[in-house]
């Protein structure tokens, strides 16, 4: 899964037709249920998660606009050690506080 490509449909809900279309080619095809709270789904190798939240939570919790119509927001991203794709912002797995701190540019 390409990280990058993965972070530009954060805020984008699940029936956007580019981000359903994103999600099946990667391998996730179920979709949230009306569960609360927050659901998460991993690609099939299990080196990415990818995180949904009901828009009413999402919007209670965001200051971000919700991109697409729909119920389920997609919220947050999990990459794990083993995803081999690169990360953006040229971070990478080993680096120190401190190296993430210069590289995001915050103190």
């Amino acid at each position: 899964m390409n990280i990058t490509e993965c972070i530009s449909f954060l805020r984008f809900t699940t029936i956007h037709p580019q981000f359903d279309l994103y999600l099946i080619t990667n391998g996730i095809r179920n979709r949230p249920q009306d569960k609360g709270g927050i659901e998460y789904f991993d690609i099939p190798d299990g080196s990415v998660s990818l995180g949904f939240r009901i828009r009413s939570t999402y919007e209670s919790e965001s200051l971000l606009p919700i991109k697409s119509d729909g119920e389920f927001v997609f919220s947050e991203l999990v990459v794990y050690q083993k995803n081999k794709d690169d990360l953006p912002y040229k971070l990478n797995f080993n680096d120190h506080l401190q190296f993430l701190r210069e590289k995001l540019g915050k103190e």
